[in-house]
Parts: C-alpha cells; structure tokens; sequence
C-alpha cells in the first residue's frame, strides 16, 4: 500500500514538474511572437512617420516656392510700375491712372500677404500637428517600452518560481527513490521464488 501511494505521488509531482515546464516553454514561445510583432510595428510606425514627414516636407517646399515666385513676380511688375509712374509726366489723368493702378497693385499686394500670412499660419498648424503625431507616436514607444519591461518582470516571475517548484521537487524525488528502491528490492525478494 506505501509503495503505491509512493508511486502515485511520484508520479503527481512529476507530471507538476511536466506541465510547469510545458508552460514555461509555451510563454517564452508566446513572448518571443509578441517581442517580434511589437519590433515590427515598431520599425512601420517610424517607417509610417518618417513617409508622412517627406510628404509634407515636399508640399511645404512647393507651396513656398509657389509663394516665392508669386511675390517676386508681383514685386517686379510694382517696381516696373512704380519706374514708369516717375517717367510719365504731363498727363495728368494718365499720371492718376498709372496712380490708381499702383494703389491697387499695393492692395493686391497687400491682400496676397494677407494670404501668405494665412497659409504660413496653416503650415505652421501642419507643422504642429506633425509635432503632435510624432509625440503620439513617442508616447506609444514609451508605453511599449513600460509594457515590455512589465513583460519582463513577468518573465523573471514565473522563472524563479518555476526555479522553486524544481528546486524543491528534486530534493523530494531524491528522498522517494532510495525508498522507493527499498520496497521494490523487498518486494522482489518477498515475491521471487528462491
């Protein structure tokens, strides 16, 4: 009756053993997944970010060259006509014209600066929230990396106590299999015909 509650209990304490085992092995399998999907989301959301940032990079030089040469072409035709303003001389209704166009050159001008205003206004809020995605996306990387060292610590856990668990099996296994091989030796020698 000892010797087969000996056995059973053996046998419990090693299939405890298997199974801690099995499971340590299938989380290290499933963190090693995770740290590799996490590694690839991580390397497309910069690849993502770093694509967005020449896009708009592009459109903020086009849309300033645009502006650059709108200007210096309004600029060139006011300076022509401020030089032919000064040059005409006697006519008076043709000097408050030349006079008149002028003015509304400076107005036109004026009202393009207003809208060079408004669109640097736009880039810069583009520009802001670009800066804000890429804060976003700074943030993400520090709660991956809080989630990761959590990951470890969970790691580190359930290795030391699976450490414990076969610390503290092996020293029972030890002490079943000297009895254990007594009662089989005895067994033996009580069921053997000599």
């Amino acid at each position: 009756m000892d010797a087969q509650h000996l056995l059973a209990r053996n046998s419990g304490l090693r299939e405890a053993l298997y199974s801690a085992i099995t499971e340590i092995k299938s989380l290290k399998d499933k963190n090693k997944v995770l740290k590799e999907q996490k590694r690839r989301n991580r390397t497309q959301a910069h690849i993502d970010t770093l694509y967005q940032l020449t896009i708009k990079e592009k459109e903020l030089q086009k849309s300033e060259q645009q502006w650059k040469s709108r200007c210096d072409a309004l600029e060139a035709s006011l300076i022509y006509k401020t030089n032919q303003l000064q040059k005409l001389t006697v006519n008076t209704k043709e000097q408050e014209q030349l006079v008149k166009k002028a003015q509304e050159e400076e107005k036109l001008k004026e009202e393009l600066q207003e809208e060079m205003k408004q669109k640097d206004d736009l880039l810069k809020r583009a520009i802001q929230k670009r800066r804000n995605r890429t804060q976003a996306n700074m943030d993400t990387l520090y709660q991956r990396n809080l989630k990761e060292k959590e990951l470890q610590k969970s790691e580190q856990q359930w290795k030391i106590r699976c450490d414990a668990l076969e610390a503290s099996l092996i020293p029972k296994i030890n002490q079943l299999q000297p009895c254990f091989l007594h009662q089989h030796c005895f067994l033996h020698q009580a069921f053997v015909p000599q």
